[in-house]
This record gives structure tokens, sequence and C-alpha cells, in this order.
């Protein structure tokens, strides 16, 4: 740590040598946290600007131009992964056409307390634009991309780029300027690749759960029958509508018997069985250990249905919105905005994971696998029926009690098992790609803290990309 004296850790007070000061003299960017990541020891290490063709921030104008495209915010990345299914169209002039995503890219959010230093990797061309918030890094020819999404995504990475940041509470950013001398450690190619492999296999593994996603809802056809509903609804589009009495049930506001609910369901005849048959609500209270893992709405990915990223917290952490302890097979339907398919089981992993009370907690009663009913309970056929029992304008909200009175079509065994398989196997894939990730920060910080094991190269070919 030549160069520096850390006089004090708590508060920080550093004794920076001349070598030390640059444009910033900021007590914040001198704090004893960042100058402790020293990257001096390591090798060979290159500034950003020496490792990257192409480094630009994104578009700040989508309202008007020639190309329609895609467009990437910075709520659209989470825990490495871009959110493709939430991409909202726009408009970019040919100027800009440079700043499309190609295959390779890396990209990194810069602005915004709290969204700062999160970094994906794009793993084929695109038809994407980011906006002004995230940079985007096009890595030169001897610099593995995926490696250099790795380190951004490690603690070197991500302390280096929040060191830089600059502003108040109300409006934080970190500049292009300031980016540029980043250090990285270059590793040797077979390394570089190595580490590479497993972010580019964790993304062809995310392609593979979508392509089991598609074939599970042309296995389920469920959402075919709302294609006749949406054109009864805006036929019969109307403030007044009329319902048989034998159809009332213990809800009399005109809202619960709008057409377009009770179209869904009556185009399944007696072809449907009431959730509350398939499962029970589970009214286990959590118990505290030292170490507990809490499950939030957000820690859901709803484009998969898997739990992406929970917190580990104790006992006098934990808020006082945490309500219940899952267990393994348990089903977790969010109860706020229910729509948005919030919609996951438990896995081995979190077992006796506390969750807010935010979800109903289902538990199945055996008679059909829980995989096949969280995949039934994510079609928009059932999120129609969600939001028919919802209430409220700005949070719509759903009773747990609500929830187990829905509809499941009734499907062949043969049709279950098929859907089961695919749903167990997207499961999979999901947490196999995270674990990947995962491995490859890991893999970055023990290479910088001489703990990476050569071994690893010749022994581990399963991570390798098959692009």
């Amino acid at each position: 740590m030549s160069g520096f004296s850390v006089m004090s850790k708590e508060p920080s007070i550093i004794w920076a040598g001349i070598k030390e000061i640059n444009d910033r003299i900021d007590a914040k960017y001198f704090h004893y946290d960042y100058m402790t990541f020293n990257l001096n020891d390591y090798d060979k290490v290159k500034n950003l600007d020496q490792c990257v063709d192409f480094f630009e921030t994104g578009v700040s104008n989508f309202n008007e131009g020639e190309l329609r495209l895609k467009r990437l915010k910075t709520s659209n990345i989470q825990n490495n992964v871009v959110l493709y299914e939430d991409l909202i169209d726009c408009k970019i002039q040919k100027k800009d056409k440079r700043k499309i995503l190609q295959k390779g890219d890396v990209v990194l959010t810069t602005y915004g307390t709290g969204s700062i230093g999160k970094t994906a990797y794009i793993n084929s061309d695109t038809q994407i634009v980011p906006d002004y918030t995230i940079a985007i890094l096009r890595t030169k020819s001897n610099l593995d991309s995926g490696y250099l999404m790795s380190f951004f995504s490690s603690s070197y990475g991500n302390q280096q780029v929040l060191r830089r940041v600059i502003g108040t509470s109300g409006i934080t950013l970190v500049i292009k300027p300031h980016l540029k001398d980043i250090k990285i450690p270059i590793p040797s190619p077979e390394i570089q690749k190595y580490i590479g492999d497993k972010v580019r296999r964790a993304e062809e593994l995310r392609e593979e759960a979508k392509t089991l996603q598609k074939d599970i809802d042309i296995l389920l056809e469920v959402d075919i029958l709302l294609e006749e509903t949406d054109i009864i609804n805006n036929i019969f589009h109307s403030k007044v509508n009329w319902t048989n009495e034998i159809n009332i049930v213990d809800r009399i506001d005109p809202n619960f018997y709008q057409k377009k609910y009770r179209t869904t369901i009556e185009k399944l005849g007696d072809n449907k069985v009431e959730l509350g048959e398939l499962v029970k609500i589970s009214k286990r209270r959590y118990q505290t250990g030292d170490i507990n893992k809490y499950i939030e709405i957000s820690s859901i990915n709803n484009s998969f249905g898997t739990i992406d990223k929970v917190e580990e917290l104790r006992p006098e952490e934990i808020p006082t919105s945490a309500k219940h302890q899952v267990k393994e097979g348990d089903i977790l339907v969010s109860l706020v905005r229910p729509t948005r398919k919030a919609i996951s089981i438990v896995t081995k992993e979190y077992d006796n994971a506390i969750c807010t009370g935010g979800f109903a907690v289902l538990q199945s009663k055996g008679k059909v696998p829980v995989e096949f009913l969280t995949a039934v309970l994510r079609t928009n056929f059932a999120g129609i029926q969600f939001e028919r029992y919802c209430t409220g304008s700005t949070y719509p909200t759903i009773n747990e009690n609500d929830v187990v009175k829905i509809f499941i079509p009734q499907y062949s065994e043969k049709q279950i098992n098929k859907i089961t398989e695919k749903y167990r196997r997207i499961i999979e894939s999901i947490y196999r790609s995270k674990k990947l990730i995962q491995e490859a920060k890991q893999d970055v910080e023990d290479l910088i803290e001489g703990n990476f094991e050569m071994s690893k190269l010749n022994n581990d070919s399963g991570t390798e990309s098959r692009c």
C-alpha cells in the first residue's frame, strides 16, 4: 500500500502521498474502504481506457428519430442480467446507431443512488440501445469481455466504480472521465476465457430457460382463451354489466362482474378446479435464527418464477413486515400486484427462510406437482383472475383467502408430467446460471488475491460456452 498511510480506520483518516493525488481531493475518494482495494501487487494492470475500443454512454433523446428499437434502462439490469422482457419501444436518430448494443458488449450503470455499478453481459446481437444512465464497454480483441463483466461484478471492480461517484443523495453519478483510469488486472488469455466462458454459459442457460417457458405456454394453451375474451371485452365495453343471480357470490361491487372476468372463467366450462382443492394456505409463523435468509417480493424473478436474491439478516434486522417461515416446496404468490407474476417455488436453498407478509404461502395437498401448479399460476389466465379479486388502484392487492378461489384448468396426467418436467428444467437452468456468475466473480477475486487454482483450467470443461 505504498503511496499512502492509514492513520485511522474509524473515522477514516488517510495520509496520501503526492502520487496518489489527482483531480479528486475530497475525503470520500480517499476513504479507507477504497484505498485498501489496491491492485498494485498484481503483475499486469491496465487502465480501463486501454482495454476498450468503444466507451460511450447511451442515448439521451428517445422522442424522435428514424430507427425503432428497444430501450434499456438501469432498472432493466438486475443481478448481472438484462431483463429483456421489460424493455420498452423507442426511437433514435441514425447518428446514434453506433450505440446499439452488440454481442460481447458490457453495460455498466452510472447514474442514481443505489443503482450505480450494476453490470451485465450482452450475449447476442440486439436491437437494443441503452439510455444515458448506462455506459457501453466494447473491449479490444485481446481482452475477454466476459472476464471484464466479471471484474466489474467483483468487489475490486465495484469498489473502484463507487469510489468515483459524485453528487448528492438527490442526484449521484459517475462520469466517463473518472472511469477511464479504473485499474483492470490482466491475466493470461486462458484464464480470461475460463472466467468469460462462465458468463457466456450463464447467458446460454437463461436462453434455454426462455425456450422451455415457450414450450410450457404451448402445452398450457390457456392464454389462447384470452384472445376471444379480449374481443368480447372490447365489443361489450360498457359501464353497465348484467349477470345472472346464480353467479353472485360474496362480492357485489360492479368491477368484480366485468364481462372479461366472467367470460374468461366461463370458457373453461366444467373443465376446471378451484385452487383451494389443490393447496392450503400456510399459517406457519417464522422462528428466527442467528442469520436468516429473508425473501421479499423484489427477490422474485418475474420472468421465470425463481428466487434470485435474498438478504441475510440478523434477528434485530428483520423488518416488521416479516411474517412467514417457508419450507422447500411451498409456493409464494405476491399479494401486491399479483399480475406481475412474482410467483415462485421455495427450493432447498431457501428452506426455513423468512418471507414478507406480502406473500401468500401455499402448501400443496399432493394432488399435483408444485412445479405444475406454479407454471399455471404464472399464466395470464390466472393473472386475470387475480386481477378480479384485487382492491386498490395504485397498488392493487389481493387477500390470501381470495388467492385460493381462482380456477385452474384440468389437464391430463401426460400434460401435467410434461409441464412439470420442463418447469423443473427452467428452475435448474436459472439457478445454474446464477451460480456460474457468482463463480466468475469469485474467480476474479481469487485471482487478484493470489488464491486462483490454475488446475481448474484443465479440470472444468462443463462451463465452457457453446458459442
